[in-house]
């Protein structure tokens, strides 16, 4: 988003930009609630090893706990 809105600086993309932001939020709460009904505990483990917006980069792939299907 934050580069759509330097690629595109105009007001009506000033003015887009809040929205689009609180839709893509919304969607991503939709689907992640939609992961935890069909995944259960495996989702749930993954969701915990795995930050949620914003990668860290102090962690590393062993910090990680390892995923399990569970179906």
């Amino acid at each position: 988003m934050f580069g759509f809105l330097l690629q595109w600086p105009t007001i009506l993309t000033l003015l887009m930009f809040p929205l689009l932001v609180a839709m893509y939020i919304h969607l991503a709460h939709v689907e992640e609630a939609d992961a935890r009904r069909r995944f259960g505990a495996a989702y749930n483990g993954y969701a915990a090893a795995t930050p949620g917006w914003v990668p860290c980069p102090c962690r590393t792939p062993h910090d990680k706990a390892p995923l399990t299907s569970e179906r």
